[in-house]
């Protein structure tokens, strides 16, 4: 399935496990790299540069809102049950404090969602992967329509 939507900047943020990679695999492959995806962005790196004090990899902090007028961002959560079962099958990663990681990612999040360009929430908690990506589309479209009237 190839995908029509007008290339953009998106940056796909939120905790560990909640299907960010996936999705920006699967955006690229079906929109055949149409857009400019990142992995992993300011907000990611500000929760956890807090949470596990790591005050020397701030460089997506500092520039945060340099970028907020030219990316969307597609926070993308999961139910903390999942986010921790998805962990426990995964044998490298690191032990986390999910709890209040989350926590702290609630905050910056609803702090900071409004002020984007466009940003929007994704929850694939209960979605298969393909499921997820058709509601990041849906929503990527709508955006698309809001943004340009």
């Amino acid at each position: 399935m190839l995908v029509e939507i007008k290339p953009q900047v998106i940056i796909f943020d939120g905790p560990d496990k909640a299907g960010k990679s996936t999705l920006k695999a699967m955006l690229d492959k079906h929109t055949r790299f149409f857009h400019w995806t990142i992995d992993r962005g300011p907000l990611s790196h500000l929760v956890y540069n807090i949470a596990y004090d790591r005050t020397h990899q701030n460089f997506h902090v500092d520039n945060i809102t340099n970028i907020m007028g030219q990316a969307i961002l597609v926070y993308v959560i999961a139910d903390e049950d999942v986010l921790a079962q998805r962990i426990a099958n995964s044998p490298n990663e690191p032990k986390i404090d999910l709890k209040r990681d989350l926590s702290l990612f609630s905050v910056v999040m609803n702090a900071t969602l409004h002020l984007w360009k466009g940003g929007l929430q994704l929850d694939t908690t209960d979605k298969t992967e393909e499921e997820s990506l058709s509601e990041l589309i849906r929503k990527l479209n709508q955006l698309e329509e809001v943004m340009s009237k």
